[in-house]
């Protein structure tokens, strides 16, 4: 009972001070954001053992888990990401603004290279940027997105990636991404709001 009134308390505290601001740590332990879990022949999306566990089964194959934020106002995201094999063609990010499969924004890492994916109906925008990222056996990386007053700015491992600007966001949509045969678990996935 007293842990619960410390939490409570704690949380008060936050969204009642003067700032507004509102700082969210989900560790996996219990799914506190309400991660959709996915599982299919081609990959999976589960919680497991404190972390999110994404694997894609096949080259081709993406795999994604979603949970929410408001679009409308700025927000910061970071993430840390375990990767068992970092190399030039699996890559892993973050999925933003996502309203169906045809529109959505996408934030890419693989080794050596971050990119900026802008998907709609009238096609896609693009941005890559070489980055100090080596390939190798299990490589921890820590992910971060910052948006505010249409300026999406991306991190990877706390150094800027790239910067993508005048960017509308109008869905609450945020997932997490693998694509290529690989399993990478995700953990400490911070939303500040």
């Amino acid at each position: 009972m007293r842990a619960f009134l410390s939490v409570f308390f704690f949380i008060t505290f936050i969204v009642n001070s003067s700032a507004q601001i509102i700082k969210i740590i989900e560790d996996f332990e219990s799914n506190t954001l309400g991660w959709t879990e996915i599982l299919d022949d081609k990959g999976q999306a589960i919680i497991s053992e404190g972390v999110m566990q994404i694997e894609s089964k096949g080259e081709e194959y993406l795999s994604t888990a979603w949970t929410d934020l408001d679009p409308n106002a700025p927000f910061e995201i970071s993430v840390d990401v375990k990767v068992r094999r970092l190399d030039g063609s699996r890559t892993f990010g973050i999925i933003l603004d996502f309203l169906d499969n045809s529109q959505f924004i996408l934030f890419l890492v693989k080794e050596g290279n971050a990119q900026f994916i802008r998907r709609n109906r009238n096609g896609d925008g693009y941005i890559s940027n070489s980055i100090k990222l080596e390939g190798g056996w299990k490589a921890d990386v820590k992910l971060g997105v910052k948006y505010e007053m249409g300026r999406l700015i991306f991190e990877v491992n706390d150094i800027y990636a790239l910067e993508a600007r005048y960017i509308e966001m109008t869905s609450s949509g945020v997932g997490l991404y693998v694509q290529g045969r690989q399993k990478i678990k995700f953990d400490n996935f911070t939303i500040t709001q």
